[in-house]
């Protein structure tokens, strides 16, 4: 057995709370399963919460800061965003379009020497300013790395290594196999000399073969969530799944306590639904920032997430949602609503969610909008369900 170094980032309370089937996690959950998570060991290099998602989670990255669990705001390459995750923490990721497909969303463009020039200026341009702003660290997650033309990608590394800290390769879709992934990134380890995770996600079966490849060919992280749960259902490489997988392989990661994982995998699936098997299509979104990039993918005609550019985007409400979720939704329900209420509908949704523990469909939206039901559920810290230990299911594991 070979002992190696791995760098895991856990996407639990990040991309395990995009799950289309409306998981999500009270505040003394998320504050309960990110001090379990370090307990893990020191493999575990930091834990994600996206604040930008919800009130709730700007208010546990706060908290868990404090206490010096070591967690990383996962934050949109936009100054404003990096300004407010600064409030929180000095470690960010920060999130940016790789491929050919969704660089042309980005920049409405199809030409991709355009795109390519583009794309490096503003990714160098708003590192620099984090850095003159104070973040002490940043990862740039790639999305859609599994897509992008490598030569671009090795290019795009070595234009903004000196000011990150480590790059996210993303298989965004689900759709890398393990050999071209091995070889992918053995080429930009050699080529570039940066620290590289992978963050697959499940949609074909093969997020776990995908994430070890990954590790022999030169990656030295994992971006992964604790019993796979994540977007589009299928969702991602499953923490304890690869940590295992690696020892059949004939590795161990050094700073592991697996008896910990263990425990810990069993409170997850305490909360959680039974996962759902990959490859059955379900391709359902619930966050809105891919409900946007799917809208304006649709308005030039090109294929994003969903395999092509359709007029339909399968859709449900959950505590990832935004307004580009809503309106979708209204699209499809042939409902309006006034502009000044969408702020209270979305949060009044959101929070409606997470007290029920699902996610809703755009009829149901529509039938919570036009009674007003939202309209009880405005302030998450006076609402029980989502702020009181008694509620709490994770106290009974």
């Amino acid at each position: 057995m070979v002992e190696i170094y791995l760098k895991i980032s856990e996407e639990v309370l990040r991309d395990g709370q995009q799950d289309p089937r409306g998981i999500s996690f009270n505040f003394p959950e998320m504050i309960d399963l990110a001090q379990e998570i370090y307990k893990i060991g020191p493999a575990i290099y930091n834990i994600d919460i996206m604040p930008v998602m919800h009130p709730m989670h700007e208010h546990a990255a706060r908290v868990l800061s404090k206490q010096k669990i070591p967690i990383t705001l996962a934050t949109r390459m936009r100054g404003a965003d990096i300004r407010n995750s600064l409030t929180l923490n000095d470690k960010i990721i920060t999130i940016s379009s790789v491929s050919d497909e969704l660089m042309a969303v980005k920049w409405n463009d199809k030409n991709n020497k355009n795109n390519y020039k583009r794309n490096i200026d503003s990714t160098v341009r708003e590192l620099e300013r984090a850095k003159r702003n104070g973040v002490m660290e940043i990862g740039v997650a790639c999305e859609d790395a599994s897509r992008a033309n490598l030569d671009f990608l090795t290019e795009y590394f070595g234009a903004c290594g000196s000011l990150a800290d480590y790059f996210i390769y993303c298989d965004t879709n689900g759709i890398a196999n393990p050999d071209e992934t091995r070889i992918r990134i053995n080429h930009l380890v050699n080529k570039t000399g940066m620290s590289i995770m992978l963050h697959c996600h499940n949609d074909n079966g093969l997020a776990v073969e995908n994430t070890t490849q990954g590790i022999i060919g030169g990656a030295d992280g994992i971006s992964t969530t604790l019993t796979g749960i994540g977007e589009r259902a299928a969702g991602n490489a499953p923490t304890e799944e690869v940590l295992y997988d690696l020892k059949k392989k004939g590795f161990v990661v050094r700073g592991v306590n697996y008896d910990q994982l263990d425990r810990v995998v069993k409170k997850v699936k305490v909360l959680t639904p039974e996962n759902q098997p990959a490859i059955v299509g379900h391709a359902i979104q619930t966050s809105g920032m891919h409900i946007h990039a799917l809208q304006r993918a649709r308005n030039i005609g090109i294929e994003v997430y969903t395999g092509k550019a359709e007029e339909y985007i399968p859709v449900r409400w959950g505590v990832s949602s935004a307004k580009s979720t809503l309106t979708e939704m209204m699209c499809q329900e042939g409902f309006d609503v006034d502009p000044d209420d969408e702020a209270a509908i979305v949060i009044g949704l959101k929070n409606l969610a997470m007290v029920e523990k699902k996610s809703f469909t755009p009829a149901e939206v529509k039938g919570i909008v036009c009674t007003g039901d939202y309209k009880a559920y405005q302030d998450w810290t006076n609402i029980p369900e989502l702020n009181d230990s008694e509620a709490s299911r994770i106290y009974r594991v």
